[in-house]
C-alpha cells in the first residue's frame, strides 16, 4: 500500500513538472552529430565528438540541452562529458534504490535536469543563430572529475528537418580551475 501512494506521488510530480512543456504542436527536437576542437594558449588541442539533444518545448526558441560527448584532452588522455545531472540522477538511484521512501524516484527525475539552455534568433525561416550557456556540465577524464561551465553560439541553417552547417564558437571553463579554452565545431542533425 505504501509503495502504490509513493509511485503515484512520483508520476504525479513528474506528470506536473512535463506536462506544461509538452504539446506536439508545440515542442521540437533537434538531435544532432558533432566534432569540435578545443584551444587554449598554453597546451595541445582537445578534440571531441558526441550527440547534443536539444528540446524546444514551447515556442522553437527557448531549448534545453543535453549532450554527451567523448574525445581526448590537452594531454591525450580519454574524456567524456554529459549533464550533471545525469551523474547524480545515477548515483542516487543507486544509494538510495534500498531506502523506504520517494528518493530513489526523485532521482530518476534528476536525469531531466539540463545541462544548460540555448535561445534560437531567427534571421529568417531558415538561418538562426543560438547563443547558449551550458552551467552544468561534468567533464570526466583520468585525471579528473570536474563541473565545467560552457557558453557560446551556433549557427543553424535548416532545410526542411535537416540540419546542416552547425557552425558553433564557444568558451568552457572548469570551475575548479581559471584556465578558459575556446571551442570550434561543427554538427549535422535533425529536427523533429
Amino acid at each position: 500500500m505504501k509503495i502504490e501512494i509513493r509511485m503515484k506521488k512520483i508520476v504525479y510530480v513528474f506528470l506536473l513538472l512535463v506536462i506544461p512543456f509538452i504539446g506536439h504542436s508545440q515542442s521540437m527536437f533537434e538531435l544532432s552529430g558533432f566534432g569540435k576542437a578545443g584551444f587554449d594558449i598554453r597546451t595541445q588541442p582537445m578534440y571531441t565528438a558526441g550527440a547534443h539533444f536539444e528540446w524546444q518545448p514551447k515556442s522553437g526558441n527557448i531549448g534545453l540541452n543535453y549532450s554527451l560527448r567523448f574525445g581526448r584532452d590537452k594531454d591525450a588522455n580519454f574524456l567524456f562529458q554529459c549533464p550533471i545531472s545525469a551523474l547524480t540522477s545515477l548515483l542516487a538511484v543507486a544509494f538510495l534504490a534500498d531506502c523506504d521512501s520517494d528518493l530513489p524516484g526523485i532521482g530518476l527525475l534528476l536525469c531531466l535536469i539540463p545541462e544548460g539552455l540555448s535561445y534560437n534568433i531567427w534571421m529568417n525561416e531558415d538561418f538562426a543563430i543560438t547563443p547558449y550557456v551550458n552551467p552544468l556540465l561534468l567533464e570526466v577524464s583520468n585525471e579528473h572529475i570536474a563541473p565545467v561551465v560552457e557558453a557560446g553560439a551556433k549557427m543553424k541553417i535548416f532545410c526542411g528537418e535537416h540540419i546542416f552547417g552547425c557552425a558553433e564558437l564557444g568558451l568552457q571553463m572548469p570551475y575548479t580551475t581559471q584556465m578558459i579554452s575556446s571551442w570550434t565545431g561543427l554538427s549535422l542533425g535533425v529536427r523533429f
